[in-house]
């Protein structure tokens, strides 16, 4: 089974906050998913789910030495920022940057102040 229309706006709502603000532009986005050349299965898609659910690095975090951004939005259900903060206290050298109002796709919703950011860390580490 594919993603099809009615499967991507079941599940929408995990990641996306206001990016999406209107039936339309929810069933456009749906309409893109059914015409997708190359979908993922509604397997693969779920695969991915357990994959994030069930992975646990957390005890090798602090051997990362290296500088290392970490963005969230603060309204995202599917890794709420909790977990971004517990990556920030684990990775040394982090900085942890918040998105209010945004979602798991923070970095489309205010993707300038996304871009700035993250030039910004580039250029300074």
């Amino acid at each position: 089974q594919l993603l099809t229309a009615s499967i991507l706006r079941g599940r929408i709502f995990m990641i996306v906050s206001d990016y999406l603000v209107t039936a339309d532009e929810l069933n456009a986005d749906a309409a893109a998913a059914d015409n997708n050349l190359l979908p993922q299965s509604a397997d693969g898609f779920d695969g991915q789910l357990d994959a994030c659910i069930n992975h646990d690095a957390v005890s090798r975090l602090s051997q990362i030495k290296v500088p290392v951004l970490i963005t969230v939005g603060l309204m995202d259900i599917f890794t709420p920022p909790a977990f971004s903060e517990l990556i920030h206290r684990n990775i040394s050298q982090s900085e942890l940057s918040t998105y209010p109002g945004g979602g798991h796709v923070h970095h489309w919703e205010d993707l300038e102040r996304f871009n700035r950011e993250t030039i910004e860390f580039l250029l300074n580490n």
